[in-house]
């Protein structure tokens, strides 16, 4: 006769992306946590669960469950589909108001519209991970964009297609 192993429950995601789960989950158990919140949560509770509404946890949630579902090591945003507003070419994208300071960070900039452009990312969501990144106290790493464009609804595709640009982009730059 052999022991039985224990049970412990099985999943694809990676230790970080579980973990978020697991926290998520058991929030779901306490009707006045911040994943039943509506509207933006205090600025303390929105830095702790690294998410600014309620809805985002919600929708960082499902994405979790959809990549656990689909044997992903990490979140899975909704099907791809093309922003209404995303420009004729790279050159179209609209850079007024960002913090560019130097000729790097424009062609960084640059570079990334050219993706942006073939991922079918409007100008909104273009803009607003150009100005979340370049105000990133540090360099900012691919869960955390992750978390962050999922939370503000990125389909999979696009997210994707950011991180794999991110990370050619630091190579290149070392």
């Amino acid at each position: 006769m052999t022991d039985a192993a224990p049970n412990t429950p099985s999943t694809s995601l990676a230790p970080g992306p579980a973990a978020d789960k697991a926290t998520i989950e058991q929030m779901m158990g306490d009707p006045g946590s911040a994943y039943w919140a509506r509207g933006e949560l205090h600025p303390d509770v929105a830095k702790l669960v690294g998410l600014p509404t309620g809805e985002a946890i919600r929708a960082h949630y499902a994405d979790l469950v959809r990549g656990e579902l689909a044997g992903a090591d990490s979140p899975v945003g909704p099907a791809h589909e093309t922003d209404i507003d995303t420009p004729r070419d790279a050159g179209g994208y609209d850079l007024q108001g960002l913090a560019i300071y130097s000729g790097e960070d424009r062609d960084i900039v640059d570079s990334f519209a050219a993706v942006a452009l073939q991922s079918g990312i409007g100008q909104e969501k273009f803009f607003d991970a150009v100005q979340w990144a370049l105000n990133q106290p540090v360099k900012p790493d691919a869960m955390q964009f992750h978390r962050w464009a999922a939370a503000r609804g990125w389909g999979d595709v696009k997210i994707r297609a950011a991180i794999d640009w991110f990370a050619k982009e630091a190579k290149r730059h070392g």
